[in-house]
């Protein structure tokens, strides 16, 4: 092989190195000894992959509530929001709490200390 070194621009010649081959000596001794072979019986043998179990179904779809379902719901909310929020249950409301606003107005307050009534 021939280098370059570019610091100094000298062409270096490199000896050719002798190539590697196998060794046959130590192939065949290993072909004797059976204690240094690879088994081969088939309990030695990687199993066969087995077939995978099926992919896990997917969930049925939600049914979609048709329209005549949604107009249902709404009647009932829109029944249950008239009873709450009707004037008849708002003034009662209403008139329950002025009610007991002047009732305790009215009543005569006790001293708990003296065990007196005063106004």
């Amino acid at each position: 092989m021939i280098y370059v070194s570019t610091a100094k621009l000298a062409v270096i010649d490199e000896p050719e190195r002798p190539s590697l081959s196998p060794i046959p000596a130590a192939a065949a001794a290993a072909a004797a000894d059976p204690a240094f072979s690879t088994p081969e019986a088939k309990e030695h043998r990687i199993p066969k992959p087995m077939t995978c179990p099926p992919a896990p179904l997917r969930a049925p779809a939600k049914r979609k509530l048709s329209h005549s379902a949604i107009l249902k719901a709404t009647k009932k909310f829109r029944a249950a929001r008239e009873f709450f929020l009707s004037p008849e249950v708002v003034e009662a409301a209403l008139v329950a709490n002025v009610f007991a606003a002047e009732t305790a107005r009215r009543a005569p307050k006790c001293d708990l200390r003296t065990l007196k009534y005063f106004r």
